[in-house]
């Protein structure tokens, strides 16, 4: 998984990845100072993880956050410091592993909180989950279903793609349409 991101707020969208091999998770970012990439490892041993997302700000205090999902369905988020490291894990809720799709990356209702979009396993529902600006329990309200997308096998959540200011979601179905 390598989620886009700026977790220390410098103005150059950075990367988050995690490896396969270790679960450790690593910072790709690239300091002007230097022009060269830099690979910093800020987390280790996320191998449980099926997913992890870099949404943007979700506890309100103007620093981008990591959220995951473990291997048993808890959704932790994970504070942004501001430089590109995090603080202790949050818990948000269980049950997060009868979603096939997690992404954020935005603001899809204009509230100036970044949302989540979720496509569950069975029936192929695509849920929004609005932003708060609150940590733990009380960092999503109840989830609004949004769509059916059953046709469709990838999905992000890159931001704005069309240029209008609004955040986008993009799909792609079984035969390659995006």
């Amino acid at each position: 998984m390598v989620p886009q991101a700026d977790p220390d707020r410098d103005g150059y969208q950075d990367i988050v990845e995690r490896r396969s091999s270790s679960g450790d998770v690593h910072w790709w970012h690239f300091p002007p100072s230097t022009e060269k990439w830099a690979d910093t490892k800020i987390l280790a041993n996320w191998k449980t993880r099926t997913r992890v997302v870099a949404p943007g700000d979700v506890t309100g205090d103007a620093l981008r956050d990591l959220l995951s999902v473990d291997s048993g369905g808890v959704l932790w988020i994970y504070p942004g410091k501001g430089n590109g490291t995090f603080s202790a894990r949050v818990e948000v809720g269980s049950g997060w592993n009868r979603y096939n799709s997690l992404r954020a990356h935005g603001d899809f209702t204009w509230n100036s909180k970044a949302d989540r979009i979720a496509r569950s396993r069975s029936g192929s529902y695509v849920h929004l989950y609005k932003g708060t600006g609150k940590a733990g329990s009380g960092v999503f309200p109840a989830r609004v279903k949004v769509r059916t997308w059953g046709d469709c096998n990838a999905f992000d959540a890159p931001g704005d793609v069309t240029g209008d200011g609004r955040a986008d979601f993009l799909a792609r179905t079984a035969g390659g349409t995006l």
